[in-house]
């Protein structure tokens, strides 16, 4: 099973891909995570969600968010242009989601399905608009628990990440270090074992995983992103609330309290209740970065009134799609709800 690239051109200038295993039914387009690319969803030919239902008659559109790139060339090179690496989670919404969504939408003239893992869900929080229906694979909400998991796996890194990225208070973001991070998950060389474990037991419930699959997937899956989208993120994760990039960072977050001056100088929030399409969650209740209470708290507050959440047990942040037995677990309970809704 081959996919076909499309490289598509954004607003601002830079190309997305679009991966696609064409098919007769409707078109699903299936978004990666934070620090990852297409083969978080598409690892090999076993551990695949978007072959699975490509296999079951679906159009599957494999979505890289700018400055992703395995196998074919990037827009710009985060090595030699890095602060062309200055972007946000809202330029995600802004730019790359409407791009990839109507280019899908005008080619196959149908309404489209979404699937994102972590952050790729959370896109579709933002998003909001021009979905036939959504699912989100351990995509929090709210941030109060995973915090503490999250700066625990930035401080095992060989460097402190979030020094780094609190540069996006002065200057502009770049990417220039943010290889070092995938590296880093595989790379005895960058840190010692009992760091790498500790990083693994983060993504992973390794117990729901095989070691060579987690490796291939270490190794394949990891890919480049702006500082300022990590920054963004952790900024969000600070105040527990998902919101757009604060116009002011650092007073924004000393005045969240006086609602006033809130509005006139932080960014709004992404509003929850301007999510009415049907929508299903699932989440894990080993999730360290997405704990079952933070997807949970997405799934209480969207205004979706068709709308399900769905708690695997076992499973962690990474292997609800390359655990041993995700395709029974989850594949097919997501092959099931779409089902449903064509």
């Amino acid at each position: 099973m081959k996919a076909e690239l499309y490289r598509i051109k954004t607003q601002d200038g830079w190309k997305i891909a679009l991966w696609r295993y064409k098919g007769e039914k409707q078109p699903i387009i299936m978004c990666h995570g934070l620090l990852a690319n297409r083969f978080s969803l598409d690892l090999n030919e076993k551990y695949s969600l978007a072959r699975y239902l490509a296999r079951k008659g679906f159009d599957i559109w494999l979505l890289e968010l700018r400055g992703r790139g395995r196998g074919y060339k990037r827009t710009y090179s985060p090595f030699t242009q890095p602060f062309k690496y200055n972007w946000t989670f809202d330029t995600y919404v802004e730019y790359d989601l409407p791009t990839a969504i109507n280019y899908v939408k005008d080619l196959c003239k149908k309404d489209i399905f979404w699937i994102g893992h972590s952050m790729g869900g959370m896109l579709a929080y933002a998003y909001a608009k021009d979905f036939k229906g959504v699912i989100t694979l351990g995509s929090p909400a709210k941030f109060d628990e995973a915090m503490k998991n999250l700066m625990e796996l930035n401080n095992c890194l060989p460097f402190n990440l979030y020094q780094i990225v609190k540069t996006y208070y002065f200057i502009s973001g770049h990417a220039l270090l943010l290889p070092l991070f995938a590296g880093a998950l595989t790379n005895a060389n960058l840190i010692d074992e009992d760091t790498q474990k500790k990083i693994i037991d983060i993504l992973v419930n390794q117990e729901n995983v095989d070691e060579n699959v987690l490796e291939e997937f270490l190794m394949k899956a990891g890919d480049i992103t702006s500082t300022k989208v990590l920054g963004h993120l952790l900024f969000c994760a600070e105040i527990n609330e998902l919101c757009r990039y604060p116009r002011l960072p650092i007073i924004c977050k000393k005045v969240l309290k006086y609602p006033l001056l809130r509005k006139i100088l932080c960014s709004a929030p992404y509003d929850l209740k301007k999510f009415d399409m049907p929508i299903l969650f699932i989440a894990g209740d080993k999730d360290k970065l997405a704990p079952p209470n933070a997807v949970k708290y997405a799934y209480k507050n969207v205004g979706s009134k068709d709308k399900n959440y769905v708690e695997l047990k076992n499973y962690g942040h990474c292997d609800m799609i390359i655990g041993r037995n995700a395709e029974k677990d989850v594949y097919e309970l997501i092959y099931e709800w779409l089902d449903e809704r064509l």
